[in-house]
């Protein structure tokens, strides 16, 4: 969420044109990417016991909550630029260690299974109360209300951080003996990454240019906020919907019928009515939370089984995964310079073009997780 209204500030408020805040976006990804996996690589090479991970994730949380909020209230670019990037250092300090709780607090898979549903949900409604937070500061246009908004999600990022202390972590019986070499991947793990590096890169286009939609009705204003907002809607009920659907059908069939979802409902988003794009909106999100859910799922799955081969590495695997998308997300912003101003003046090449990209990412994504109960992404 912090991306996709950086990139609105960066544009709008700051004066970057379309090109420039999408090479930006682009190099501060991959920023934050690299962070990532430095963080996570260091938390398995030093084998790091659970608890210390809640103490890396409060100090991130911190740092995090001030360079969040000065990205936003400084309007200079070169000193946006420079807090977006120590913003990127921080988060990274504070990502890593929450992403590695989905393993280290799970007991078994369906245990993995509730904690990814769980993180997509509330992950979900964190971004309806931030988009609509954006639609309020809009109405109200004053500073000091901006820093007031800013400095209660700091703070309850770090409160948050801080409630973690004290939470028992479930013991793990190891097997050094299994593992095959201590640098290697832990298994399963290469062919999720291409998975969560499709969902990540080409299947959120058409929601990354939610927020630049022209308005057709003058009655209605910032329609792209507010589809933004009904988007984030479908995808907290995305994974409640995802638990009912999958109870008794066959799980292959259920992910082809969500990638084949997240297809079309980003074909009518950007080409039919206000009304359909509206369900739409809804349903894109849906699908494309339900495909999240199942990936974080599978990368519990993958860390909580090597974790049974020695040394805890629910670090690298969270860091692994979180630069893959990082580095995807980066792909995927890059690829939205030519998209951005053509979609703000309704041109429907631009459109179209968006609707390939995720059409050419549902058709990518398939064969990788669509297999035999056993496959990384759905194991």
């Amino acid at each position: 969420m912090t991306d996709l209204l950086l990139a609105w500030h960066l544009h709008t408020v700051v004066g970057l044109s379309g090109a420039a805040t999408s090479a930006l976006m682009m190099v501060l990804l991959l920023i934050g990417a690299l962070a990532n996996i430095v963080v996570g690589y260091g938390l398995a090479s030093v084998r790091t016991v659970a608890s210390s991970y809640l103490r890396l994730q409060l100090l991130g949380a911190v740092m995090t909550a001030v360079t969040l909020a000065a990205q936003f209230l400084l309007r200079e670019p070169t000193a946006v630029v420079a807090t977006a990037v120590l913003f990127r250092l921080a988060f990274a300090m504070q990502d890593v260690p929450q992403s590695a709780l989905g393993s280290l607090l799970a007991i078994d898979d369906e245990d993995a299974n509730g904690y990814a549903r769980l993180r997509v949900t509330l992950s979900g409604c964190s971004r309806i109360a931030a988009i609509l937070l954006h639609l309020l500061l809009l109405r109200i246009g004053s500073p000091s209300w901006a820093m007031v908004a800013l400095s209660m999600i700091g703070g309850s990022l770090v409160l948050s951080s801080v409630g973690l202390f004290g939470v028992r972590f479930p013991p793990v019986v190891m097997n050094p003996v299994e593992r095959l070499r201590a640098s290697s991947l832990p298994n399963g793990l290469p062919r999720l990454l291409c998975a969560f590096a499709i969902s990540a890169a080409l299947l959120p286009t058409v929601n990354r240019l939610l927020i630049f939609t022209p308005a057709t009705d003058a009655s209605v204003q910032d329609i792209g906020s507010w589809l933004l907002a009904v988007f984030y809607c479908g995808a907290v009920a995305g994974p409640v919907v995802q638990r009912r659907i999958s109870a008794g059908r066959n799980e292959r069939l259920v992910w082809v019928m969500t990638i084949a979802s997240a297809a079309i409902s980003g074909i009518l988003l950007v080409g039919a009515t206000s009304y359909v794009s509206i369900v739409a909106a809804a349903v894109h999100g849906a699908a494309l939370s339900m495909i999240g859910a199942n990936l974080w799922a599978g990368a519990a799955r993958i860390a909580m089984a090597d974790a049974h081969s020695g040394p805890r590495r629910d670090g690298l695997v969270a860091g692994a995964v979180i630069l893959t998308t990082h580095l995807s997300m980066a792909l995927g912003s890059l690829m939205l310079a030519p998209l951005i101003e053509g979609y703000e003046a309704a041109d429907p090449r631009a459109a179209f073009s968006a609707t390939l990209v995720v059409c050419v990412g549902a058709l990518a994504i398939m064969p990788l997780v669509v297999r035999q109960r056993t496959a990384p992404a759905t194991a």
